[in-house]
C-alpha cells in the first residue's frame, strides 16, 4: 500500500492526475486476486487461451447439432487452461509465503470462472477481491473428474469477451508491481543484513570471550612465572648460604688438624 501510494504521488507530480486517481483508488487485493494478477504480469498467455477456451465453449452451445466429443473435448481444454493459471498463481503464493491449499485453489479456480463468465468488472491485472464461479463451479473441482455440461454456460452465449485492462492503467499496475517486487526485495535485504549482523556480533562476542580467556590463561602464567622465579632465588641465597657454611667448616677442619698435628709434634 505503502507503494501504490508513492506511485500515486508521483504521477500527480508528473501532471497525470487521472492516472494517480486510478491508482489512489485500487485496493488491497486478496490473496488470490494478488496471484491472478502476477499472472496477468508474469504469464498472460495463460489466460488469453483460457479466454479463447471459454469462447469455443460458448460457440459450441451456440451451436445446432454439436457432436458431444466436440463439446467434452472443448470442456477438458477449458480445465486444463483454468488449472494452468491456477498452478501458476499458487507457484507466486508460495513465494510470498502463502498457504497454497485445496482452500486457496478452490478460491483461485472459483475466481477464474467467475472472471470467464464476465460475474466481475475486475479482470487479472487489476483484480482486488475473489469472485464467486456461479454455474462454473464443476468444472472448476480441482482434481475431479470431468462433469457435464453447466447450464450456466449455455446461458451465456452473448456474454461479452471480457477484455484485459487499457495500456494506461496497465503501465500503472505494472508499476505499481514492480515497486512492491523493489520494496518486498529490499526488506528481503535488510532482513539478511539483520541476520548477518547478528551473526558477526555473536562471533564478536565469542572472540572477545576466547580473548579474555586467553588473556587469563596468561595472567596466570605469568603468575606461575613469578612464583617460579621467587622460588628460583630462594634456593639460590640458601645455595651460596650453604657454600658459605661449607668453606667456614672446611677452614674449622683445616685449623683442628694443624693444632692436632702441633700437639703430637
Amino acid at each position: 500500500m505503502a507503494a501504490r501510494n508513492a506511485l500515486a504521488d508521483r504521477l500527480r507530480k508528473t501532471g497525470d492526475r487521472d492516472a494517480a486517481t486510478r491508482v489512489k483508488a485500487l485496493k488491497r487485493p486478496t490473496p488470490s486476486a494478488w496471484a491472478l494478477n502476477q499472472v496477468y504480469f508474469h504469464a498472460p498467455e495463460l489466460l488469453q487461451g483460457a479466454l479463447a477456451q471459454a469462447q469455443r465453449l460458448r460457440e459450441l452451445h451456440a451451436a445446432d447439432g454439436v457432436d458431444p466429443s466436440q463439446l467434452t473435448a472443448a470442456l477438458e481444454a477449458q480445465r486444463h487452461a483454468t488449472h494452468a493459471i491456477v498452478d501458476a498463481a499458487l507457484e507466486h503464493l508460495q513465494t510470498i509465503g502463502q498457504q497454497a491449499g485445496p482452500v486457496q485453489q478452490r478460491r483461485l479456480a472459483s475466481s477464474v470462472q467467475g472472471w470467464l463468465a464476465g460475474r466481475t468488472d475486475e479482470a487479472p491485472g487489476r483484480m482486488t477481491q475473489d469472485v464467486e464461479a456461479g454455474g462454473f463451479d464443476a468444472l472448476t473441482s480441482v482434481g475431479t473428474a470431468l462433469p457435464r455440461v453447466p447450464v450456466a454456460i449455455a446461458s451465456a452465449r452473448a456474454a461479452p469477451r471480457i477484455e484485459l485492462p487499457d495500456p494506461r492503467h496497465e503501465e500503472a499496475t505494472r508499476e505499481l508491481a514492480a515497486a512492491e517486487h523493489a520494496a518486498r526485495s529490499a526488506m528481503e535485504r535488510v532482513r539478511r543484513s539483520t541476520d548477518e549482523q547478528a551473526l558477526r556480533q555473536r562471533e564478536l562476542e565469542r572472540a572477545q570471550a576466547a580473548v579474555r580467556a586467553a588473556e587469563a590463561a596468561l595472567q596466570e602464567q605469568r603468575n606461575r612465572l613469578q612464583e617460579r622465579l621467587r622460588a628460583a632465588d630462594a634456593a639460590q641465597a640458601e645455595l651460596a648460604t650453604a657454600k658459605a657454611d661449607s668453606e667456614k667448616a672446611d677452614a674449622r677442619v683445616a685449623q683442628a688438624r694443624r693444632t692436632l698435628d702441633a700437639y703430637k709434634a
